[in-house]
């Protein structure tokens, strides 16, 4: 399954030009605002975006909060910044709040942000495996969490109630 990636800009000039070259190695997505991005990542399903790139001066929902809002529902995409507006403030605010990957600016080449969208892949990837070794860790404590219960309170040889339990049981009945 290829990962999916979401630009969002305001301009839909901008959005074409990155669509066309991009669109042969990654599978793009694109938006002309916030909410039309919140609705989007709402709508993936079992297929979320790994990696959104987005402006920051649009109407309605600026970036930094298209991107804050991102980290609280969907915090597993990777958050790219691309911006014209390249002061230390928005960078500030981009990191600090949209917690994003990479800050980027514009004018940037289709190559500089295909370099980008790698370098987020395997960040978005890397930390996916992660969270599977970790799942599969926990559900390995919890079986033999399970299995120990069981033993504690059963003979091992004959699979019945042993001594213990059936005290408590006995206990709980009187």
């Amino acid at each position: 399954m290829t990962e999916r990636i979401l630009l969002v800009d305001d301009e839909p000039l901008i959005l074409s030009g990155y669509r066309r070259g991009l669109g042969k190695q990654f599978s793009i997505d694109t938006a002309t605002s916030g909410a039309e991005a919140l609705e989007l990542f709402d709508r993936t399903g079992d297929n979320p975006y790994a990696v959104v790139v987005s402006d920051m001066r649009m109407p309605e929902m600026d970036g930094v909060e298209l991107l804050k809002r991102l980290t609280v529902s969907h915090p597993q995409a990777i958050r790219i910044m691309l911006t014209g507006n390249s002061d230390q403030q928005t960078a500030m605010d981009a990191v600090n709040q949209g917690h994003v990957f990479k800050f980027l600016t514009k004018p940037c080449s289709a190559a500089a942000l295909r370099e980008a969208l790698d370098e987020a892949l395997v960040q978005y990837r890397t930390e996916r495996h992660r969270d599977a070794i970790s799942q599969h860790a926990a559900d390995k404590v919890q079986h033999l969490s399970a299995k120990l219960s069981h033993h504690l309170r059963h003979d091992i040889l004959t699979g019945l109630a042993n001594r213990r339990a059936f005290e408590l049981r006995l206990k709980s009945s009187l």
